[in-house]
C-alpha cells in the first residue's frame, strides 16, 4: 500500500479504512465525542458514526452533504480550519482525527504549531488527537529509493522536493512533466512530517508524543 498511489478521495484502501476506525473506536471507547477533521465523504467516519457523537468538518459543502448520506447521525460543519484554526468548534472533544494524510497540507512549522495548539485546548484531559502515520511510512519509500528519479514506473506520477526543506510537489497524470522539476505557482505542496518534528512540536503545543500505533495506521497524541 502506496499513499502516494490513491485518490484524494480515497487515499487508503478498505483494509487500512477499517483498521483506522478500528483503532478510533478503541481511543474513544472513555468518551464519545469526536471531531473528525476534513472529513471529506466519510471514508472512516462511515464505520464508526452509529458509535460515536461525530462532527463532521470539511471546507466543502457538497462532501458534507455526501458525508452526512454515509454516516448515522453525524453533525457538520464547513470550515477552512487550516485557513481558521481558531474557527473550530469548542470542545471539550475526546478525540480529534485528522486522517486521509491531511496533516502534510499543513507545511509551515509556525502555522502547524498554532493549529496543535488548538487541538489541544479542544480536548478533555485524557482526549487524543490521531493522524495517519505516514513518517512511519512514507520515509520509508523515499528511504529505499523508490523515488530516486522522481517519476514512478507508469509514468502517472512526479515528485519534486522543494529545496531546504522536506516539502515536496506531487504531480499526476498530464501534469507530469519530465522536462520540468521546479516548482511552480499553481503546483500543491506537501510536507513529509518527521517522527522529530512532531515530537517537538507536540510538546510545545500541550500534546504528548505522538505514539505509533502500527496495527491501527495511526500516530496518537494525547493531551498532556
Amino acid at each position: 500500500m502506496n499513499p502516494f498511489d490513491q485518490t484524494e478521495t480515497e487515499p487508503y484502501d478498505e483494509l487500512v479504512t477499517q483498521a483506522q476506525a478500528e483503532a478510533i473506536l478503541e481511543l474513544a471507547s472513555s468518551g464519545n465525542r469526536v471531531m473528525d477533521l476534513g472529513c471529506g465523504i466519510g471514508r472512516v467516519a462511515r464505520h464508526v458514526s452509529s458509535d460515536l457523537e461525530l462532527l463532521g468538518i470539511d471546507r466543502h459543502a457538497g462532501v458534507l452533504e455526501e458525508f452526512s448520506k454515509v454516516t448515522d447521525g453525524a453533525r457538520t460543519h464547513q470550515l477552512d480550519f487550516m485557513v481558521e484554526p481558531t474557527g473550530m468548534p469548542d470542545g471539550p472533544f475526546h478525540g480529534v482525527m485528522l486522517l486521509g494524510n491531511t496533516f502534510m497540507e499543513m507545511v509551515d512549522p509556525i502555522e502547524a504549531l498554532s493549529f496543535l495548539r488548538e487541538i489541544a485546548n479542544r480536548l478533555e484531559p485524557d482526549g487524543f488527537f490521531a493522524i495517519d502515520d505516514f513518517p512511519c511510512t512514507l520515509w520509508d519509500e523515499v528511504a529505499v529509493g523508490n523515488w530516486c528519479t522522481g517519476i514512478d514506473e507508469d509514468e502517472s506520477m512526479q515528485l519534486i522536493w522543494q529545496g531546504g526543506d522536506p516539502i515536496f510537489i506531487l504531480r499526476r497524470g498530464t501534469e507530469v512533466d519530465p522536462d520540468s522539476w521546479s516548482p511552480r505557482p499553481e503546483d500543491r505542496r506537501f510536507r513529509l512530517w518527521s517522527m522529530g518534528e512532531l515530537r517537538l512540536l507536540a510538546s510545545l503545543a500541550g500534546l504528548e508524543s505522538p505514539v505509533h500505533d502500527p496495527p491501527g495506521h495511526l500516530l496518537v497524541m494525547k493531551r498532556a
